[in-house]
Parts: structure tokens; C-alpha cells; sequence
């Protein structure tokens, strides 16, 4: 199955508050690797752009994908 269906099964079961913590949180994750990427003067292109650009989709899909603790489920419910 495509990463990109995998996170979608993923994100359709989300209670919409966590889908949006996680999105709020994903985006500013990969907005600091890029700024970092762009401060160190390193390029976004070739073949280390390309693993930096992979390796970060994967870690988003990651942390989009986790499985909710059960610590965070409790607090979800409480609210």
C-alpha cells in the first residue's frame, strides 16, 4: 500500500482535535528542518536534497500516523 493511503487510513480514524494538534505540529517540525537546511547553507537540490526531502515525509507521515497513547486518549475524552 502507497505511503500517501496509509496515512489517509491513519487520519481518517483521528479524533479531528488530535488531527489538528498533529498537523499543527508536523508543520512546524518541517518547517525547522527546512529553515535549519537553509541556515546551514545547504542545497535543496540533488541527491542530499532528495534523502532530506524523503527522510522528512517519512518522519511527518510518522508523526501523523502514531498510534494515539493512552495518555493522550484520556485526555481527549476529558475535554
Amino acid at each position: 500500500m502507497k505511503r500517501s493511503k496509509r496515512i489517509k487510513l491513519c487520519l481518517d480514524r483521528l479524533d479531528p482535535t488530535l488531527l489538528s494538534l498533529r498537523v499543527e505540529n508536523a508543520h512546524a517540525f518541517g518547517l525547522l528542518a527546512m529553515s535549519g537546511r537553509a541556515r546551514r547553507g545547504e542545497r535543496f537540490t540533488g541527491r542530499e536534497a532528495e534523502l532530506f526531502f524523503n527522510n522528512l515525509v517519512d518522519q511527518v507521515a510518522g508523526m501523523l500516523a502514531a498510534p494515539v497513547s493512552a495518555e493522550t486518549h484520556a485526555q481527549l475524552v476529558s475535554k
